[in-house]
């Protein structure tokens, strides 16, 4: 007996036998396929097509659609015909978006908004969702407002009155230019004070009301980590989630634990459907609860895929339907993308559909004739990230290998305390001395939760790298080989040889070494933070970071990913050039998960002394040792020189940075303006540099034709993001052309990344 299938068993089989079961599937799937070419037809103008793209698509399809349906083909030129609505969909919403997008960035109007949401705190204001009720083009239009007033407060439903600076919602990073959008926010605005008049809360922002109550509810009855982390797992909201739990939530694989989703709905309806009543009645009974638990969530895409999913299985059997997952599904997809198309490009939402489909199509075939809790466990993982583990590390750059780990110890307590702490949190609203009785075997569970979730984190575990072609090369075999394993064509002895050889190939994988940085060497990163600043810097056993702000509130997540890229635990030196928020705003989320050795900053300007002093103290209670510098520094470690000064007067003032390894010269000088750079070029015999990171993200007032004789850059580096300053400007980017300076961009070319070698080759 062959053991091995032939060339021509996989021929037969693409060619002959799979096809058939494939067209038999979808000939009992109408309305699935039908909704499935909708969608796939949105997921495709949302992503790549625009204007008049989508109008010739969508007349090709159309006429397409119409002739095979006069051909008696009819499910396909159905799918054609949904197709075709799908694409129209999309100009419609892409007009709608474009006017705002060309009509109103860069106006200050002024508005009258009602509140849609309780305001988030940041270090420097609040953020709050608002609807625009001013009459004309914008009325109707969510926007996220950003207010400078730090004693800003406002509920839901009240009326909000300012002056607003407008500006696109769009992000400025690929793949998560679409965020706000994916959320129904098309606009974004500041403003320095809003008036604000209370007003009653509408029936439809009732749901907000109460999920900020329970989590008020919360953090009565529990220490703040547990309360933030039970306010997460009832509701998604994990804004009181510490950074270091959400770094080892993200570690082990468990972000989807505190992200409202299937999980979550499963868990709801799994409670409700223990108490008596026939199936049919308690389905109806249960979609009121259903409805108000999605509500309770913000209707994220992620909750509405399951709660749409579980309503339609509900319905099916008081209709006298079948259940299908595939058709709940693709339904499911269909209806959201409705109302809003964008929620296509919603990363949580790709995530989700992609593991729901590989649980309804994949996990039942490896759960057969499987009578072992873990293995089934185990196999049904496997299958929920079969789809989703691509996007993962597209979207993330990598995958964790400690999931079915981290799965086997946590999930199995979520149905249990997920409903407990709901009902412990309404307790403690109605009957406070019953809801303290309950918090203590909550909260005990909690506890032990967490500490699971960071002993879990700090266990040393393999990660899937994006970036690793030997991982990539290996995942496409795995595919392969597992694809066969699902069709039959491996069989018998094969499926345990085939596994063993799989595996020892991703040890060769992880044991070949990669190209870490050897000794003599140091690599230089400007990370890719929008409009802000950070800098990464590693020799063998030295890590530096200079400034981590962003206006996009992204530094500390790349200089996170940066950090595990090169498996560091540690930061030996952080140096900030300045105070500004778009240079040190990711520092405290930093210093919350890394020990920091050495803390070097300038002497603050009156305007940045509370800054200062509140991200001084910080460090302190971390253990960091805090050296404001007052007069010229050099720092040397095992493969480069640090040479810093104080430079600068104004406002802009701070800390100016030679970087040297070898033969090789670094230099950056913050925001320091024309007037700090003279200073600086007269207080040191700069040498000719080959890197320079350019002044003031590119503006017209940095990087001067001064600076630029004085140390004749090869290469200039201009760390700059979506903003409404015109960073970078033409006359910096004139200046650095006549100087013959390559010029590189962040927002542009994303993260820029040098490594020198030896003695700085």
């Amino acid at each position: 007996m062959e053991i091995f299938p032939t060339a021509r068993d996989i021929v037969d089989a693409v060619t002959e036998k799979q096809p058939h079961t494939i067209l038999a599937g979808v000939v009992r799937r109408p309305l699935a396929c039908v909704c499935a070419a909708s969608s796939g037809a949105v997921l495709l103008g949302v992503l790549v097509l625009s204007g008049w793209q989508l109008l010739l698509g969508g007349g090709l399809l159309l006429f397409c659609g119409l002739a095979l349906c006069l051909r008696h083909h009819k499910l396909l030129g159905a799918a054609l015909i949904a197709a075709t609505a799908g694409l129209l969909l999309c100009w419609f919403w892409q007009g709608r978006t474009g006017l705002l997008e060309r009509n109103w960035p860069g106006r200050i109007e002024p508005l009258t908004m009602i509140a849609a949401d309780y305001p988030q705190p940041t270090n420097f204001g609040n953020w709050v969702e608002a609807q625009i009720q001013t009459e004309g083009e914008l009325q109707g239009v969510r926007i996220l407002l950003y207010v400078s007033d730090t004693d800003f407060s406002a509920t839901p439903g009240d009326e909000l009155s300012a002056y607003v600076r407008l500006r696109s919602a769009r992000g400025d990073a690929s793949p998560w230019i679409l965020y706000n959008y994916t959320n129904g926010i098309f606009l974004q605005g500041s403003a320095n004070h809003v008036t604000v008049a209370a007003r009653p809360t509408p029936w439809y922002l009732l749901p907000r009301v109460w999920a900020y109550e329970i989590g008020q509810s919360f953090y009565r009855l529990f220490p703040e980590e547990e309360a933030g982390f039970l306010y997460a797992l009832t509701t998604g909201n994990t804004s009181g989630l510490s950074e270091v739990v959400k770094d080892a939530l993200k570690e082990t694989g468990l972000r989807h634990i505190v992200a409202a989703s299937g999980l979550h709905v499963n868990v709801l309806l799994t409670v409700l459907f223990l108490l008596p009543g026939s199936r049919k009645r308690k389905g109806l009974l249960f979609l009121p609860a259903l409805a108000a638990f999605a509500a309770l969530a913000g209707f994220t895409p992620s909750i509405c895929r399951a709660a749409i999913m579980e309503a339609v299985l509900l319905i099916g059997p008081v209709l006298e339907r079948e259940e299908d997952g595939l058709t709940s599904l693709s339904l499911a997809l269909t209806l959201i993308v409705v109302g809003n198309p964008y929620a296509i490009a919603s990363v949580s939402l790709q995530l989700s559909f992609a593991a729901m489909l590989g649980l309804l199509t994949v996990s039942p075939s490896l759960r057969q004739g499987r009578r072992s809790k873990i293995v089934r466990s185990l196999v049904t993982t496997l299958g929920a990230n079969v789809f989703a583990l691509p996007l993962a590390l597209y979207y993330f750059g990598s995958v964790s290998l400690l999931v079915p780990l981290s799965n086997l110890v946590v999930l199995w307590v979520i149905p249990f305390l997920m409903p407990a702490a709901l009902v412990c949190s309404l307790l403690g609203l109605w009957i406070p001395w019953a809801a303290q009785i309950l918090a203590l075997p909550v909260g005990f569970l909690t506890k032990w939760i967490i500490s699971g979730i960071l002993v879990l984190a700090r266990l040393p575990h393999v990660t899937l790298s994006g970036s690793n072609p030997l991982i990539i090369a290996w995942l496409l075999l795995a595919y392969l080989v597992g694809g066969l394993i699902y069709g039959k064509q491996l069989r018998g002895r094969a499926v345990p040889v085939f596994s063993a050889l799989l595996l020892l190939s991703l040890a060769f994988c992880f044991w070949t070494p990669e190209d870490t940085i050897r000794a003599g060497e140091v690599q230089i990163a400007l990370l890719d933070v929008g409009q802000g600043q950070s800098i990464l810097l590693a020799t063998e056993e030295y890590t530096v970071v200079i400034d981590c702000g962003s206006e996009q509130k992204r530094a500390d997540g790349a200089l996170k990913q940066a950090l595990s890229d090169l498996h560091r635990d540690t930061i030996d030196l952080v140096i900030l050039t300045h105070y500004d928020s778009d240079h040190i705003n990711g520092l405290d989320k930093v210093m919350e998960i890394y020990a920091v050795g050495q803390l070097l900053a300038p002497q603050p300007t009156e305007e940045h002394a509370d800054t200062a002093e509140a991200l001084w103290m910080l460090a302190e209670e971390r253990g960091t040792t805090v050296t404001v510098l007052e007069g010229d520094t050099q720092i040397d470690s095992d493969a480069l020189t640090l040479s810093v000064t104080p430079i600068g007067t104004d406002r802009n003032s701070g800390l100016a940075i030679l970087v040297s390894a070898g033969s090789f010269d670094f230099l950056v000088t913050g925001d320091a303006g024309l007037e700090a750079e003279t200073e600086l070029i007269e207080h040191w015999a700069l040498p000719q540099v080959e890197v320079l990171v350019a002044g003031h993200h590119g503006s017209k007032y940095a990087t001067g034709s001064e600076l630029l004789e004085a140390v004749s850059p090869e290469t200039v580096l201009i760390s700059v993001g979506s903003n409404s300053y015109g960073h970078p400007t033409e006359e910096m980017l004139a200046r650095c052309e006549a100087a013959g300076a390559d010029l590189w961009r962040t927002d542009e070319n994303g993260t820029l990344t040098i490594r020198v070698r030896g003695s700085g080759n």
